[in-house]
């Protein structure tokens, strides 16, 4: 979703740019962690913002408006999502 928004908002120069940004920092982040070895209380911390920008999405874009939504599917969601990022 972010990208999606950020060629909305920036057009032909996420095109141009943006999008290798991206790809790039994905990249380097990956090569990171290759040879480095960070805290636990990191690699916590890392989990739990990136848990948090994936329920305000959620929360954001996902579900509709108006009372329309079920709250039991949400909750279930929350919940499989954080079993993911407990185990794995």
């Amino acid at each position: 979703m972010n990208d999606w928004l950020l060629f909305h908002h920036h057009g032909a120069r996420f095109t141009q740019i943006g999008r290798f940004l991206l790809v790039g920092s994905i990249a380097t982040g990956a090569a990171f962690s290759m040879f480095m070895v960070l805290p636990y209380f990191v690699m916590v911390s890392v989990e739990a913002i990136i848990t948090g920008a994936l329920l305000m999405n959620i929360i954001k874009f996902e579900l509709p408006e108006g009372g329309e939504g079920s709250i039991r599917i949400f909750l279930i969601g929350t919940l499989c999502s954080g079993m993911l990022f407990v185990f794995v």
